[in-house]
């Protein structure tokens, strides 16, 4: 009221219309003096609660409207709807304001009454309500509110306590919507019928009808009339409003009343629903309220009139992006199982008794086939034994809590092919013996069926056999031949069929001797056998990701370049004392993996990392004073340089309130809240590192789907988790890529080649078995290649099979773009995972995305002071450091920071990235130079065309100059760079390889002829003729193919 003066105009205009009928102001009882007992008393006065309500919707509509947010449909719950018609043109506001007030005085001079709400729907509420009482309004399919006299509310209070159905009073001073207001229906009448009513220029969805308001029922005064007894059918409302596209609910009103009942409606949870204020008595503020739900709105993506807002403000417009964020489908190759060849040893009864009597059979009833097979998936996944007299207690009493409930659904629902849910077995089928009986019910009648079990009578004539006289014929079958093993074993069935006769066997002794018994072979799933090709194995050997590098056989120089070796390495070891010295102090007593990285034996003395003393923007200073620019800068995580300003004071006004383990954290929020108006997605998760966003993400595919198979890509990076840390073979089997990480342990990963067409049919065809699809969009070791219409394609797939589809944007988010790189290729993930930039420099990540994901780590939405609970089940997922107060204070201020930016921060510096590539690409194709940068955005990497002895030289000397770079890992540009900056880092890139072709370790390649270097990203996304496809030649590199007309099936390489 006092901020915005659309609203007061709209309030003070209301407000003045009252007077005469009210004979008082209304911004009195809406905005006391003081708010005490007497305040409430007021505002819960029927004669000044509907005035006031109406007046609040109409100045927060009119508002709405100033900022250019138009209806295009109305729906109002009870008296919301005179509010809507007079937005729809049926009722002018003088009228309205009349109908509104006068409705109040009249309901306040009848007896009060009572209303309650119950969890019930409409049909099952009629057979057990009393006809002393009325269906006030059917919100939602199952719930209900009741109105009536209060000792008919009270005894139906009882009856509901019987029935065991949840309720709840609601706070009223009458019961409307009930016969109770007859006795005022004439009066309230005649009233109406001397109001103008005109046809509605708006369409409305009626609450009285729940459908849509027709123009002879608007301007009839019997349904305004009858509005005040009749039951509100808002339920059917959504019902109709479910129907329409593209529809986003908007709440006009205090509190979030609508906005939860619109959610209670199981098609209505796909749109979005929007509460203009918080819940009363909340601690947030209203006009942080509506600003929230303008943002709301705004990602929705629907036009806001920013002039019209900004009104009367300084501001400056900046341009923004107009697409959306575009979503990529990843998946994982089919795991190639071997077959299993069990050896056993068989052994006959040593006695077998003939039989007098005839057989007799006994089928046993399924419930209790069913019963044990609950009791065995318990006893065997979770450690708990079901014993006979169990069967009838809680799974709860039985010590199964939330959490095994959760992974019981999933297994249940594995194993019966059965959708069971969390809730189910914590409410309807909460026993193992109604569980049983649920199976029983729903299972087809083939699975499980018990097959007759045959009782046999034995007498007492028995015949004694060897003990091992089968066993020694199975042994000495080993080494016959084929035909000789199958008379063997004819001999060995007619011994036994002589047997069972009931004659005599004579023992006959093997003439091959027994040879020990052989276990079975094991398959883990993953790697028993070794399939691989040579190629492959050799590949394999390599370092994967950031594994340290090591190498022991030496490679040969000749005389002058183990000169110019020797010359490099004493001016490094001078320059850089400090950092080797302390490499080799610590040697003994602290295990890195960074300090041996890069180790061979004719230039181990150069193997050892700059230690760094001090930094600031995109300087580094090491331990002898020598100043770097840094082209790794923190792996990418510093992406607006070393100590920022911005950062640097929020992390020192946390630093003096305090870093706290383990409360919550009021940042915590408003770091989700942020990620979330930057993405677009429904729900954040907060963890330590990037690693653990993965592996949240996983876990939660896994926990939503019940499947175990996650799909990847060759060359993407997901982090030090297990199943991220594997490699693929052209027979779709997935290895480990680094010791001490089991075959079991990635025998549910399958790695498929990037952007391929056999790919996308292997996810189509084993889509029924995938938890998720991974891919990191834009691989980091390989930035030149972004298959957007692959990914769009895998997004189709997953979507058509409802597969979640995550996003690893650990690297590519808010580095490229705000949006990462779901906004750069206009295709939107399931779930994403972030880390890096959102940092501002500290370790942190994030999980974002779709509720029906999202919910598995918290149980989904619940709120105080109703019935509502977590209703989704849960995995685990939690970490002692998760919410750092430092950390949320550094990631706060980047992404501030970013917003207040906008994207042309990100713009400006690919731009600068691409200039820079760009330039250097030219230079090395016009001398013929063994090497390129590959480059995405701001992320740049070197890489040489072909393998070169001591080529990582190329970085020793770039730091001995003054460039902190090291071989194999990506490069990134900041914030902090500067042109001057850039034209350093170019010159001596420049200056080093020159030195390196010199000497002889780089050697040009031009034969006389200038070098012309294709783009990369060129060569890789555009065919060099149409209808060419991507695919992979026999060396495993990316090629492209066409069609062989002379081979039906073939296709031929094209050389380019």
């Amino acid at each position: 009221y006092s901020g915005e003066g659309v609203f007061k105009d709209a309030v003070d205009k209301c407000a003045n219309l009252l007077l005469d009928t009210l004979k008082l102001d209304i911004r009195k009882i809406i905005f006391p003096e003081s708010l005490n007992e007497e305040a409430e008393n007021n505002l819960r006065d029927t004669r000044f609660t509907q005035p006031a309500l109406f007046t609040i919707e109409y100045a927060l509509s009119q508002l709405w409207i100033s900022w250019g947010i138009q209806p295009t449909v109305i729906c109002g719950h009870s008296l919301g709807e005179f509010v809507g018609a007079h937005l729809a043109g049926i009722f002018s506001l003088e009228d309205a304001l009349k109908l509104v007030s006068l409705r109040g005085i009249l309901v306040s001079t009848l007896p009060k009454g009572s209303m309650l709400t119950v969890r019930i729907d409409e049909e099952s509420l009629h057979k057990i309500l009393p006809k002393t009482l009325s269906v006030a309004a059917v919100n939602s399919h199952k719930l209900c509110v009741v109105s009536g006299e209060d000792n008919e509310i009270e005894k139906f209070a009882e009856v509901l306590k019987e029935e065991n159905l949840p309720y709840r009073l609601i706070a009223t001073s009458h019961a409307f919507h009930s016969a109770m207001m007859n006795p005022i229906l004439e009066e309230f009448g005649a009233i109406v019928e001397n109001i103008d009513l005109k046809i509605p220029q708006i369409p409305i969805v009626s609450t009285v009808t729940g459908t849509w308001l027709t123009n002879e029922e608007a301007v009839d005064p019997v349904y305004w009339t009858n509005h005040l007894r009749d039951t509100v059918k808002f339920s059917d409302a959504m019902d109709t409003i479910v129907k329409l596209e593209d529809v986003v609910l908007l709440e006009v009103g205090p509190g979030n009343t609508l906005t939860t009942l619109s959610r209670q409606n199981k098609e209505a949870r796909k749109i979005k629903s929007i509460a203009s204020l918080p819940v009363p008595k909340t601690n947030e503020n209203n006009y942080h309220g509506v600003l929230n739900a303008l943002g709301q709105l705004w990602l929705t993506g629907i036009t806001i009139d920013w002039t019209s807002f900004y009104d009367k403000q300084g501001r400056h417009r900046l341009r923004l992006p107009t697409y959306v964020f575009d979503r990529k489908p990843c998946w994982i190759d089919p795991i190639v199982t071997q077959p299993k060849i069990e050896r056993t040893s068989v052994h006959t009864n040593p006695t077998i008794q003939t039989l007098t009597e005839k057989p007799k059979s006994v089928t046993p009833m399924r419930n209790v086939t069913i019963l044990n097979k609950i009791s065995e998936l318990v006893s065997n996944n979770y450690g708990i034994e079901i014993e006979a007299n169990d069967k009838n207690l809680s799974f709860l009493e039985l010590g199964l809590d939330s959490l095994i409930l959760t992974q019981m659904a999933i297994t249940c629902k594995r194993e019966f092919k059965i959708p069971i849910t969390f809730r189910q077995l914590n409410e309807d089928i909460n026993t193992p013996e109604l569980l049983a009986s649920y199976l029983d019910a729903n299972l087809p009648e083939e699975i499980l069926k018990p097959q007759p079990q045959v009782v046999q009578q034995p007498t007492v004539a028995v015949h004694q056999v060897q003990e091992n006289n089968t066993a020694q014929y199975v042994k000495a079958a080993g080494n016959q031949t084929a035909i000789g093993l199958i008379g063997e074993q004819l001999q060995l069935l007619s011994k036994q069929l002589q047997l069972l006769q009931g004659g005599s066997v004579a023992t006959v002794q093997p003439s091959v001797a027994p040879s020990a018994p052989q276990q079975p072979e094991k398959d883990n799933g993953a790697s028993s056998m070794d399939i691989r090709t040579e190629q492959e194995k050799q590949e394999h050997k390599k370092p994967f990701g950031a594994s340290p590098r090591i190498e022991k056989q030496t490679t040969g120089l000749d005389q002058a370049q183990s000169q110019y070796l020797n010359e490099l390495t004493a001016r490094y070891n001078k320059k850089t004392i400090g950092s080797k010295n302390y490499a080799q102090n610590h040697r003994a007593k602290m295990a890195d993996p960074r300090v041996v990285s890069g180790f061979k034996p004719l230039t181990k003395d150069l193997v050892y990392p700059i230690v760094i003393g001090k930094s600031q923007g995109n300087r580094l200073w090491d331990l002898d004073g020598n100043q770097y620019i840094d082209a790794l800068n923190g792996f990418g995580s510093c992406f607006f340089g070393y100590q920022p300003d911005f950062i640097k004071e929020a992390m020192h006004k946390q630093v003096d309130l305090g870093y706290e383990v383990g409360p919550q954290h009021p940042l915590a929020g408003e770091v989700c809240d942020l990620l979330l108006e930057f993405t677009g997605h429904d729900r954040a998760a907060l963890c330590n590192t990037g690693s653990e966003a993965v592996l949240g993400a996983m876990r939660i595919a896994r926990t939503v789907t019940g499947r175990s198979l996650i799909i990847a890509f060759t060359g993407s990076y997901h982090g030090i988790n297990d199943e991220g840390i594997v490699r693929g073979t052209q027979k779709k089997k997935t290895f480990p890529a680094a010791a001490g990480i089991l075959p079991e342990a990635v025998q549910n990963m399958l790695i498929l080649d990037y952007g391929t067409e056999e790919s996308l049919q292997i996810i189509k065809d084993r889509a029924h078995e995938v938890a998720a699809v991974l891919v990191e969009p834009v691989q980091s070791r390989r930035p030149e290649f972004q298959p957007i219409e692959f990914i769009k394609q895998v997004r189709e797939i997953t979507a058509a099979e409802e597969i979640p589809f995550i996003f690893d944007e650990v690297i590519t988010g808010f580095r490229m773009h705000p949006g990462g790189a779901q906004a750069l290729f206009d295709v939107k993930a399931d779930i994403a995972t972030y880390g890096k930039v959102i940092g501002g420099g500290v370790s942190i990540g994030a999980i974002l995305g779709k509720k029906e994901y999202m919910d598995a780590l918290d149980g989904g939405f619940w709120q105080y002071g109703d019935d509502s609970y977590p209703e989704v089940g849960v995995t685990y997922f939690a970490g002692t450091f998760v919410r750092h107060p430092l950390a949320l204070a550094s990631a706060k201020a980047a992404l501030l920071h970013m917003k207040e930016q906008g994207p042309s921060l990100q713009a400006n510096v690919s731009a600068m990235t691409e200039q820079m590539v760009v330039s250097l690409n030219e230079n090395f194709g016009k001398n013929g130079l063994p090497l390129e940068i590959n480059y995405f955005g701001s992320l740049w990497r070197i890489k040489f065309k072909k393998e070169i002895p001591y080529s990582e030289l190329l970085f020793v000397i770039m730091r001995e100059k003054g460039i902190h770079i090291w071989d194999g890992f990506p490069c990134f540009l900041t914030t902090a760079y500067t042109n001057e900056d850039v034209d350093f880092l170019k010159k001596t890139l420049l200056d080093a390889i020159d030195e390196l072709v010199t000497v002889g370790i780089l050697k040009k390649e031009t034969n006389g002829h200038a070098v012309t270097m294709q783009n990369s990203f060129e060569r890789l996304n555009t065919p060099p003729v149409p209808g060419a496809r991507l695919g992979r030649d026999e060396n495993g590199q990316p090629a492209w193919y066409v069609a062989d007309a002379t081979k039906e099936n073939g296709y031929l390489k094209i050389d380019i």
